[in-house]
């Protein structure tokens, strides 16, 4: 069981819209119906709609978001019976000249869709890991008005 959800995250991984040949249409389609997607904003908790409405126009245009790919052998998968699976894997993110800028965590919950024999997403969250001994000072920074000319 735990390679089929690993081919779901390879499915999401190989069709975002930083990959090579990109489809949104598979992309999304490693997602359930009634899904949620959690950003790494406060704000980003979208449903499929919406998230779909925000990532769907990169697949269109030369904007690109960063290239993220996990990291190796960074993935833990538990499932739950036949029909459910929770995941967390390490994400790394290149900038141009192929070097790692940054680190993420991609995490959530999956269900077994027995009409497509198939592990689909129903909870995705990506977030930034901060060191437990940052965490206090990282708060009070994100609390704090940007200074003044900026955005």
């Amino acid at each position: 069981m735990e390679e089929k959800v690993a081919r779901t995250l390879k499915q999401l991984h190989d069709n975002h819209p930083h990959s090579k040949n990109p489809s949104v249409e598979k992309y999304f389609s490693c997602f359930t119906d009634n899904a949620r997607f959690l950003g790494t904003e406060s704000g980003n908790n979208w449903n499929m709609a919406q998230y779909r409405e925000y990532l769907a126009p990169m697949y269109k245009s030369d904007v690109r978001i960063i290239p993220v790919k996990p990291q190796e052998d960074s993935r833990k998968i538990s499932i739950c019976g036949t029909s459910f699976a929770s995941f967390d894997e390490v994400l790394l993110g290149y900038d141009a000249q192929g070097e790692v800028r940054s680190e993420l965590r991609g995490s959530g919950s999956m269900v077994f869709d027995s009409a497509q024999d198939a592990w689909r997403i129903v909870l995705y969250h990506l977030s930034v890991p901060i060191p437990n001994d940052a965490a206090l000072a990282v708060s009070r920074q994100l609390q704090q008005p940007p200074p003044a000319g900026c955005p």
